[in-house]
């Protein structure tokens, strides 16, 4: 599916979610609809998933995006979810990697009774477009999953996921695909705070910006183009698509200073490693207010 078929897709789930949130259902108490949105700020540590010092380049960023959920239950124990969104990230450093990205889903929770204790249990798919400032980066993505959320405590919950993605790009070396398994906790530690982690698995495509200064990274690339976000071939930086497994481990505490806003902070370290002795590191940090209406 080209990026003309996935605008059309997107613009579909979105309108779906609107007509619905105007629609007549809005009078009918099995349905209403959420309104979120974001500001961030955050760091990065290696922009470009790069191995050697004289590669690895960091970048603050912000970040920005809005949205609208329509929930309609279908049955006493199911309900159905479609969500429209936009999503851009400007970074301080690298205009290359800046973007914006337009997302229709849908969701499907049932709760097979009304137990405090019965899990929630859920599916879901998702299209996105999405533009960067980098040619060979702009794609087609398609994501879907599993999961099970459970209360454990009154004031712990747990969720369990597993995902897979693919990517359709302007280039060979963006044409990804993985698959990941993820569980995270969430414990209300007071009235307003609330503490969560988390870590997931991850089994696919990834890709690292270098110089083509060691054999490892070419002996296991199983595609090469020049990054343009980095200067391309005239700052002999290429990208590399390696098969690869990572690791991530998640941390953040959730303040909220309303009912309708919170402020968020952020830790994310991720490790990744590829054939042949390939393998990066990447620190991620975000700070942002969060509302909900």
């Amino acid at each position: 599916m080209g990026h003309g078929a996935a605008v059309s897709v997107v613009r579909s789930a979105f309108a779906c979610a609107l007509l619905a949130i105007a629609g007549p259902a809005m009078a009918d108490h099995h349905a209403h609809t959420r309104y979120s949105g974001e500001l961030g700020a955050g760091y990065d540590s290696n922009v470009g998933n790069s191995e050697a010092a004289a590669d690895i380049r960091e970048s603050a960023f912000a970040t920005g995006g809005a949205s609208a959920e329509y929930f309609r239950q279908l049955n006493l124990f199911t309900t159905l979810v479609l969500r429209g969104g936009v999503q851009g990230e400007h970074y301080d450093r690298y205009e290359g990697l800046s973007n914006a990205k337009a997302t229709g889903a849908a969701r499907l929770l049932v709760r097979p009774d009304g137990g405090f204790l019965t899990p929630v249990l859920g599916a879901w798919v998702s299209a996105s477009y999405w533009e960067f400032d980098s040619a060979i980066r702009d794609s087609d993505e398609y994501r879907g999953g599993l999961f099970a959320n459970q209360q454990i405590t009154t004031r712990i919950s747990g969720r369990l996921a597993l995902g897979a993605a693919w990517r359709e790009s302007d280039s060979r070396v963006f044409d990804t695909h993985g698959a990941s398994a993820a569980l995270n906790l969430d414990w209300r530690l007071a009235e307003r705070a609330t503490l969560y982690g988390g870590y997931q698995f991850y089994r696919g495509d990834v890709v690292s910006t270098a110089a083509p200064t060691t054999l490892k990274i070419g002996l296991a690339a199983e595609e090469i183009e020049p990054d343009d976000a980095f200067g391309g071939l005239a700052a002999n930086q290429r990208a590399y698509r390696l098969d690869a497994e990572a690791h991530v481990g998640t941390l953040g505490l959730n303040y909220a200073l309303s009912s309708k806003l919170s402020a968020d902070l952020q830790g994310q370290y991720v490790d990744t490693r590829a054939d042949y002795g390939n393998e990066y590191q990447r620190v991620l940090a975000v700070l942002s207010l969060l509302a909900r209406f």
